[in-house]
């Protein structure tokens, strides 16, 4: 498969890049073992990928990723922003280099552990309100079976280090994603096509040898 990629002009006073990698479903292991470890790359006060672009070297004025997961699948979305005259192919170029470079290094076993307690402390908060775990339940009920969500719950406390990188490498690749452009234009000017000419009016008067 060839990467995706779409380039949007609109007056919007701003640049972005987004890309996209597909992921398993939330039945699957490897959805929850690289939730884990991709959190390295895109948590807000301590992942590498805000670190590098925004105060490191200032590409951007914010980059960020997150991981969501569906009955059928799931996807990795990172987002970098930066001003209307910001390079967006250049941006581009670095938010995937940074995600995808930083999945083939993988994680240390103390940023996973780090990640597992995070995530783990979300579990249990969202035990403390009706509300939240009726919509887990809800949505694990649409993937199947609502019993999913101890499993998951197991699934976090015990994956191995290896695992989990091993699902970074996996599916964070460039034949797994789908890349977006927005430029800033003050008036973009969408080209159109006019009517087809009537191809008789094409050959009208001209031979051609038999």
């Amino acid at each position: 498969a060839l990467t995706q990629r779409s380039e949007v002009f609109a007056s919007v006073g701003t640049t972005l890049t987004a890309s996209a990698w597909k992921l398993p479903g939330v039945s699957e292991r490897d959805a929850h073992a690289l939730d884990l470890a991709v959190t390295a790359i895109c948590d807000a006060d301590w992942g590498s990928l805000r670190k590098d672009l925004v105060t490191d070297r200032a590409m951007a004025v914010s980059a960020y990723c997150s991981t969501s997961a569906d009955p059928d699948y799931g996807r990795l979305v990172a987002i970098a922003k930066a001003g209307q005259d910001a390079d967006a192919e250049a941006l581009s170029k670095q938010l995937i280099q940074h995600i995808q470079e930083a999945a083939i290094k993988g994680v240390t076993q103390e940023q996973l552990e780090r990640a597992r307690l995070s995530e783990l402390n979300d579990i249990e908060r969202s035990f403390d309100s009706h509300e939240s775990i009726a919509r887990i339940v809800s949505g694990y009920e649409v993937a199947g079976d609502w019993r999913l969500m101890f499993w998951v719950r197991d699934l976090v406390k015990s994956v191995p280090l290896e695992e989990a990188n091993a699902a970074l490498k996996k599916w964070i690749v460039s034949t797994n994603r789908a890349d977006v452009l927005l430029r800033h234009a003050d008036k973009p000017a969408p080209l159109a096509i006019s009517p087809p000419a009537p191809a008789a009016s094409r050959v009208e008067g001209k031979e051609w040898p038999s």
